[in-house]
Order: C-alpha cells, then structure tokens, then sequence
C-alpha cells in the first residue's frame, strides 16, 4: 500500500495538465496550499515564523515555476500576505503591480477562473483597506471572466462568504486558546 502511495505521488509530481488540458503544476499548486496553510495557522496563533515560511514558499515557487501564471499567482500571493501584515503605500503598489500582471498572464492563457479567482481576491483585500477604486477594478476584471467563462460566477460571492466566515473563525479561535498558550515554535512538517 505504502509503495502504491508513493508511486501516484511521484506521478502526480509529473502532471503538466490540468482536467481541462491547461498547463499545470502540480508542485507548484502544492507548494501554494502549503504556504496558505502556513498563512491561516500564522493568522490563528500570532507566530510570525509562519507567516515567514509562507513568504519563503512563495519565494521558491516564484524561483521555480515554468508556467507563467503560476509564477505571476505566486508573485502576487506573496503581495497579498506582505501588504497585510504591513500595508504601506510601497507594499499597495507592489500588490497593484503582481494583480496587473497576474491577471494578464492568466487571460494571456484564457485561464477565467484563475482570473475570477485573482481578481476576487484583489477586490476583498483593497476593499478592506478602503481602495474603492482599485476594488471596482477588480470588479470588472472578476466581470470580464464571467463574461468568457460562465462557471466562474460563484467565486466573488464564495470569497466574501469566506472571508466573513474566516474572521469569525479566527476570533473565536483567539477568544478560546488557554491562557498561556505558547505557539512560537508551532510549525508545518512535510
């Protein structure tokens, strides 16, 4: 069994297309889900060491990606994480800078749901810190991909569902942890 797993794993490392026959990576894709999960546990327990090892994921996807809109999606992810621990007007016009060009790499490869997805995210994350206009310009982007790829229409709705949820989770996970709690050396094993 264990000899099985590890041979769909080793098969699974050599996938370059995805169920629709676009370029894919999978270790990339599983480097990006290692860094949100860094990212979210991080956000939960305050342990900036997390937070840094999702940056130091991005950082190696970005090196080491061939598809380019896994690299300009990473590039932008890891805008995302800098400019909200640290929302400065150099880290905005870096994340305005990689969402630009993460969204032109994916409708480049007619990715819409990549798009959708980007400029969901985009949307929620200036929205929040008062970027009205940046935040319709998500918008239309996030419209323009629901215009070439009906399938993407649920993923704004499902990304402000999951940023609301998230926060009332994250503050009922604070509001529970035992005093004295110590998660600095709390950290992710492969």
């Amino acid at each position: 069994m264990f000899i099985g797993i590890l041979m769909y794993k080793k098969l699974a490392y050599q996938l370059k297309n995805d169920t629709r026959g676009n370029p894919y990576e999978y270790h990339t894709e599983m480097a990006r889900d290692e860094a949100r999960y860094n990212l979210v546990l991080a956000a939960l327990t305050g342990n900036a060491a997390l937070l840094d090892a999702a940056i130091d994921k991005m950082n190696t996807i970005i090196e080491n990606a061939d598809e380019p809109t896994a690299r300009t999606l990473a590039v932008f992810e890891k805008a995302r994480m800098v400019h909200s621990q640290s929302p400065t007007q150099d880290t905005f016009e870096t994340l305005r800078e990689s969402y630009n060009q993460a969204t032109q790499a994916s409708e480049l490869g007619k990715k819409w749901e990549r798009v959708a997805a980007i400029a969901s995210w985009y949307t929620i994350d200036v929205a929040k810190k008062g970027h009205f206009i940046e935040a319709t310009k998500g918008i239309i982007n996030f419209v323009k991909a629901v215009n070439n790829d009906k399938s993407t229409l649920t993923i704004l709705p499902r990304q402000i569902a999951r940023e609301v949820t998230e926060a009332a989770r994250h503050k009922n996970w604070r509001r529970t942890i035992p005093s004295g709690a110590d998660y600095s050396s709390l950290q992710l094993s492969r």
